[in-house]
C-alpha cells in the first residue's frame, strides 16, 4: 500500500485598490485575518495600487480595507490549493451625511476629498533620468537638458505634478508686434532664453506620458522630494502685506489653491488640458508659465489663456511679461476677449448675517445657480480668507465637502457637488461662514465692510 503525504502550499493574496472612477490608490491599509493565522497580516499599497500578502496556507479569510475618504472595506476569499489569488478591491467615497452643526466647530468634510488629499499630500513615486527632453507647449520650448524628474502617483487616473531638478531652459517668443514690443519694454529682449535649475509642472495634459517616454533609470528621489517640499511651502504662504500689485493678486485675498485648482479639471473630464510650469531660473527666480484654459490670470479677470509671469517685488521685472491667448486660437481666428471662462452664473443669493459686540460677522449663504457647462464638480468661489467656512449643504439639506485650508495659507474657497453638473440646471447651496476683520464699526449702529463678504461663484 502506497501513503501520499500533500503538503500545504503557502499562497498569495495580491490585488489592485481602486477607487469608484477605476484610479489606483496609494497607502492603503490592506488587512488579512483568518482562522489560520495567528495574528493578521497586513500591507500597504504602492503607487500603482498594488498589495501583496503572502504566506498563507489554505482557508477561509476576510479582506479589509481602510483609507481616509472613503468607507472601510471587507470581504471574504478562500484560498484552496493555488499558488496566487487575484483579489481586487473597489473603495466607496465616504459618505456625507446631514449633520447639525455647532457655532465655531468646522465640518469634519472640510478638506477632506479623497482625490484632493492625494494631490495635497502624496510623495513622489516614479522617477527618471531625462537629457534633452522637450515639452513644447503654445509659444513656449521647455528642454530638460540633464536631470532627474519624479511624479506624483496619479489621481483620478491621471498622473498631474512632476518635479525637476538639473539644467534646463525655456525658449519663448511672443508672435505678435504689440505683445513683442510690450515684452521687449519689460525685458530690454525680443525673446526670453532663460536656464533654470528646477520646476514643477502641474498639468492634464501629455506631460508625464511624454516626459515617462524620454526617461531611463532609476534615480534617487531625495533631491526632488525637498524641491517639492519648497514649491509647497512656497505656494501655500499667504502673503498678508504684499509688495507689488501682481504679489497682492497672486498671494493676498485670491491667492489660489493650486491642488484644488488641479482637483477640479481632473474631476470633470470635459476640461481642456492645462499646463503649468514653476521655474527657479538664473535671471528670473519665480517664474510661471501657465497655460489654463479658464484664464492664466483669471482673478484679474481677464480670459486670456497663456501668461508668462514672474515674481520679483521691487524689481522692474516684477510683472505678467505675456497674456495672451493661444496660438492655436489665433491661427483659427477664434481669439476675443470676450469669452466667458465661467462654469457657473450666479442666479440668487439670500444672506442673514449676525455682528457681534467685538465685530465678529457670522452669516449664512444661500447661493443659486446655473451650470454652464457639463461635468463639474468643484466650484471656486470668491471669499476672504479671513472668513472661515464651517459647513456646505445642498439643497436636500446634505452636508457637502469643500475645502478651504488656513487663512494665512492658500485659503481660497471651494465647494465640492456630490455629482457632477449639468449645463442648464440650477443648483443651490448652503454655506455657513464666520470670521473677524471683515467689518468696521462706522458709529451710530453702521457697519463699513471692507470687501463683499458673501460666496460668489466664480
Amino acid at each position: 500500500m502506497l501513503a501520499f503525504s500533500v503538503t500545504a502550499v503557502a499562497a498569495t493574496i495580491q490585488g489592485v485598490v481602486r477607487d469608484p472612477s477605476g484610479a489606483v490608490v496609494a497607502k492603503v491599509e490592506v488587512l488579512v485575518s483568518g482562522a489560520a493565522l495567528s495574528a493578521p497580516r497586513t500591507a500597504q499599497t504602492d503607487a500603482q495600487g498594488r498589495f501583496s500578502i503572502d504566506g498563507l496556507a489554505p482557508g477561509d479569510y476576510q479582506v479589509s480595507a481602510r483609507a481616509p475618504g472613503f468607507e472601510p472595506f471587507q470581504d471574504s476569499v478562500t484560498i484552496s490549493q493555488q499558488p496566487a489569488v487575484e483579489f481586487n478591491i473597489q473603495l466607496t467615497i465616504q459618505a456625507q451625511e446631514a449633520s447639525v452643526e455647532v457655532a465655531g466647530k468646522r465640518s469634519a468634510l472640510a478638506n477632506s476629498d479623497p482625490n484632493y488629499r492625494a494631490l495635497r499630500d502624496s510623495g513622489l513615486t516614479q522617477a527618471f533620468n531625462v537629457e534633452n527632453a522637450v515639452l513644447n507647449r503654445d509659444l513656449g520650448e521647455l528642454r530638460l537638458k540633464s536631470g532627474v524628474v519624479a511624479f506624483l502617483p496619479p489621481v483620478l487616473g491621471h498622473v498631474a505634478i512632476g518635479v525637476f531638478i538639473g539644467q534646463g531652459s525655456l525658449h519663448f517668443v511672443p508672435s505678435f508686434s504689440l505683445e513683442a514690443s510690450y515684452f521687449k519694454m519689460l525685458t530690454d529682449e525680443t525673446a526670453l532664453d532663460e536656464e533654470f535649475d528646477t520646476a514643477v509642472f502641474c498639468f492634464t495634459d501629455g506631460t508625464y506620458q511624454e516626459l515617462k517616454s524620454a526617461g531611463f533609470g532609476t534615480p534617487s528621489t531625495s533631491g526632488v522630494e525637498d524641491e517639492l517640499r519648497a514649491f509647497r511651502n512656497r505656494m501655500r504662504q499667504r502673503i498678508e502685506s504684499p509688495q507689488s500689485m501682481l504679489q497682492a493678486m497672486l498671494f493676498n485675498e485670491d491667492i489660489p489653491n493650486v491642488e484644488a485648482e488641479l482637483a477640479a479639471e481632473l474631476y470633470n473630464p470635459h476640461s481642456a488640458p492645462s499646463f503649468a510650469a514653476y521655474l527657479h531660473g538664473h535671471r528670473y527666480r519665480d517664474l510661471r508659465f501657465l497655460i489654463a484654459p479658464r484664464g492664466a490670470m483669471r482673478h484679474m479677470p481677464s480670459p486670456e489663456e497663456v501668461g508668462l509671469i514672474n515674481i520679483d517685488p521691487g524689481e522692474r521685472r516684477d510683472a505678467i511679461l505675456y497674456l495672451s491667448h493661444t496660438n492655436a486660437e489665433f491661427q483659427a481666428q477664434t481669439a476675443s476677449s470676450r469669452e466667458d471662462k465661467r462654469i457657473v452664473a450666479a442666479k440668487h443669493y439670500r444672506i442673514e448675517t449676525a455682528i457681534a459686540r467685538n465685530g465678529r460677522l457670522t452669516a449664512t449663504a444661500e447661493v443659486t445657480f446655473n451650470a454652464l457647462r457639463d461635468g463639474d464638480r468643484v466650484i471656486d468661489f470668491g471669499l476672504l480668507p479671513s472668513l472661515r467656512v464651517t459647513s456646505v449643504a445642498t439643497s436636500d439639506g446634505k452636508d457637502a465637502a469643500f475645502i478651504q485650508e488656513d487663512r494665512k495659507q492658500d485659503g481660497s474657497f471651494y465647494a465640492l457637488l456630490p455629482q457632477a453638473t449639468v449645463k442648464g440646471q440650477s443648483y443651490t447651496l448652503r454655506i455657513q461662514y464666520e470670521g473677524n476683520k471683515v467689518i468696521a464699526d462706522a458709529g451710530q449702529g453702521n457697519y463699513a465692510v471692507g470687501a463683499a463678504p458673501a460666496g460668489i461663484p466664480a
